[in-house]
C-alpha cells in the first residue's frame, strides 16, 4: 500500500517520473449485512470488500469469538455471504469481521458486527386474573415470538408454552409477540 512513482522507458531514454502518480489501496471489509444478530441465532450475512480478491472455496469469514462460521460462500471479488451460528453464551458486544483468501488478509470492519443479547420474556398483565377450569384467558406482553414457536426467551428454542402452576395450557387461539390468547 502507499504511493509509487510512475516511469516510462523509450530506448534509452529516461525521463523523470511522476512522483507518487500511482497509489496502491489498501484491502478492506467496508459493511455488513445484518450488522446484529442475537444469541443463539444462525443466521446469513452478506459483507462487502473493497480492492478485495475474494475467491469461492477459498475466502474464509471470521467473526470474532463465541461466533462460529458455518460456511463462506463468495460472489465476486468483492462480496461474499456468511452462514454464522452465534453461541447462546456469546458476549454481547461487538465483533470486527473480516475474509482471508490466501496471502491476502483485508484491513477488518472493526466493531462491524454486534452480538444482542436474548430478549426477555415480560408478562404485563393477565385478564381475567382468576376463573374456573378452561377460561380462556388473554397474557400481554413483550418478546413472546411472532408465533408459539418463534420464542424469543432465553433458551433461544422454540416449543413455547404458557404454564399455570406448571401445567401447560393445551389450546392457543392466538400467539404474537406482545398478546397470547
Amino acid at each position: 500500500p502507499g504511493t509509487r512513482d510512475v516511469n516510462v522507458m523509450t530506448g534509452g531514454e529516461t525521463p523523470d517520473p511522476l512522483t507518487g502518480g500511482f497509489t496502491v489501496r489498501d484491502a478492506k471489509i467496508s459493511s455488513v449485512n445484518p450488522a446484529s444478530g442475537t444469541q443463539g441465532e444462525t443466521i446469513n450475512v452478506s459483507i462487502a470488500g473493497s480492492d478485495t480478491a475474494f475467491v469461492d472455496g477459498t475466502s474464509v469469514a471470521s467473526f470474532g469469538s463465541g461466533i462460529t462460521v458455518n460456511s463462506t460462500t463468495v460472489s465476486d471479488a468483492a462480496n461474499a455471504t456468511a452462514n454464522i451460528t452465534i453461541a447462546a453464551g456469546a458476549a454481547p458486544d461487538t465483533r470486527d469481521v473480516n475474509v482471508t483468501t490466501e496471502g491476502e488478509t483485508p484491513d477488518p470492519l472493526t466493531g462491524g458486527f454486534t452480538v444482542n443479547k436474548i430478549p426477555t420474556v415480560d408478562i404485563y398483565n393477565v385478564a381475567p386474573s382468576s376463573g374456573p377450569p378452561g377460561t380462556v384467558v388473554t397474557i400481554t406482553g413483550a418478546n413472546f415470538g411472532s408465533t408459539r414457536g418463534a420464542g424469543k426467551g432465553k433458551s433461544g428454542k422454540g416449543a413455547s408454552y404458557v404454564s399455570f402452576n406448571g401445567v401447560a395450557a393445551t389450546e392457543y387461539p392466538k400467539w404474537t409477540d406482545t398478546e397470547i390468547v
